[in-house]
């Protein structure tokens, strides 16, 4: 039996602030591109290379959301 798995792009997604649009789009088997535009400028404020635990098969791993959030948090933090 062959089992195919359809990734969903982007695999994780969040709205900051009303402002920040955050996501994580599956690049590899186990990576992704972290992004967070600012909507109100359209700047692109991080564009980084971030791993997917488990190769997120089943939607984004929790300790992957936490790393994610806490780098966007600190990201966002240094510009304002």
């Amino acid at each position: 039996m062959e089992i195919k798995l359809t990734y969903r792009n982007p695999i994780w997604e969040a709205d900051l602030d009303n402002r920040y649009d955050c996501k994580v789009t599956r690049v590899g088997d186990y990576t992704g591109i972290l992004t967070v535009e600012d909507r109100t400028t359209g700047n692109t404020l991080l564009s980084e290379e971030v791993e997917l635990s488990y190769g997120a098969q089943f939607g984004a791993d929790m300790a992957d959301i936490g790393y994610w959030e806490e780098r966007i948090i600190g990201i966002i933090d240094g510009i304002q």
